[in-house]
Formats: C-alpha cells, sequence, structure tokens
C-alpha cells in the first residue's frame, strides 16, 4: 500500500517493524521480499540483495529469494553467470512452492 502511493520510506519503516515483532515464516519471508523489492525501486541495490538473502538464511532454497536474487544480478548487474546460478538453483529446489507452475515459468521465460 505505502509502495503504490509512493511513500516508499514509510514502508520501509512498517516492514522492518513487523520484521522486529513477527516471528512467523510466511510473515518475516514476505517481509524481507517486500523490503527486497522496494530497495530495488529505491536503486539500492545492496540493501535489496541483503533482504533478498535473509530470506535465504530462514530456508536456503526459498524460491522467491533465489528468483529475486537472479533477476538482480541479470537486470541490475548485468551478471548473467551469477543470475544463472540462482535460477538454478530454483529448478533443482524441493521446496513444493518452486513447482508451483507460475515460479518455475517466470525463471523459464527470464533466463538467459
Amino acid at each position: 500500500l505505502f509502495r503504490d502511493t509512493g511513500k516508499i520510506d514509510e514502508a520501509i519503516e512498517s516492514l522492518q517493524q513487523v520484521l522486529q515483532r513477527d516471528p512467523e515464516y510466511d510473515i518475516v519471508v514476505r517481509a524481507h521480499l517486500n523490503l527486497g523489492n522496494i530497495y530495488l525501486q529505491k536503486k539500492e541495490v545492496d540493501k535489496a540483495e541483503n533482504e533478498f538473502e535473509q530470506m535465504l538464511e530462514i530456508v536456503s532454497d526459498q524460491p522467491e529469494a533465489l528468483y529475486s536474487l537472479g533477476a538482480l544480478e541479470y537486470n541490475e548487474r548485468k551478471n548473467q553467470d551469477k543470475a544463472a546460478q540462482y535460477w538454478n538453483r530454483l529448478k533443482v529446489t524441493k521446496n513444493p512452492q518452486a513447482s508451483n507452475g507460475k515460479m518455475q515459468e517466470n525463471v523459464t521465460s527470464s533466463s538467459p
């Protein structure tokens, strides 16, 4: 909501508060994902990368983190090899979310 209304700094603050008070897996992962995307929007690539990597610290094969890190490397850093490494990890992950069709389709169409 904040991101859609242009209040990016308020969104960052709100999501950071969520991370401090809510230990539930889904909420924490979503908060890191949203923070990473907001930082990308602000062109703060290192901060975005940190948020996506924190997702992987929670679950090492978290599909949205792998996809987002691959996209960051491909789009922001122009590093196709590193992007492919993340996306290849996504293709072989055992996490059921990775085989939900839509995520896999995005990876297949975006990878070099």
